[in-house]
């Protein structure tokens, strides 16, 4: 099974916004205070938020989700920007290595990171000795690009 890159956070990011979870009961929480956030840290961008808003909900959703499952408490999820937006989802399972589910059925689960990888423009992830980190980044001016790439 492929696994996503490994790379470190692009650099000179500023935190918008942290959440932190115990469980997939406080995901809908997030996905609306992340919407809010997103619109209030960018407003001159907000005719333009519609689509990349609704991609990186569903995006942070499932990072999030993967994160309760499968890591260790407690989850926490960060909004990032600076001249692009970057969500940073951290569990303390530093061993685990993360895979993108290939070649499986509908209903049989596992495309949280097939997701983010369509619709992130670049995604990564590194580990320290804590914790993991998976990480996935929008262009504010642009829809994203439709893969992952590792350049920084």
């Amino acid at each position: 099974m492929p696994s996503i890159p490994l790379a470190p956070l692009p650099q000179h990011l500023e935190t918008v916004q942290t959440w932190t979870l115990d469980s997939v009961s406080e995901l809908g929480r997030l996905r609306r205070e992340l919407s809010e956030a997103l619109l209030e840290s960018h407003p001159e961008h907000a005719a333009a938020h519609g689509e990349l808003t609704e991609g990186m909900v569903l995006v942070c959703s499932e990072l999030a989700t993967n994160a309760i499952k499968h890591g260790r408490p407690p989850t926490v999820v960060r909004l990032l920007s600076d001249g692009v937006y970057v969500l940073d989802v951290m569990d303390h399972d530093p061993v685990s290595i993360p895979a993108i589910a290939r070649g499986r059925g509908a209903g049989e689960g596992g495309f949280g990171l097939v997701l983010t990888d369509m619709l992130a423009a670049r995604v990564g992830w590194y580990a320290g000795d804590e914790t993991k980190h998976i990480w996935a980044s929008f262009p504010l001016d642009e829809r994203p690009d439709g893969g992952s790439d590792v350049d920084s």
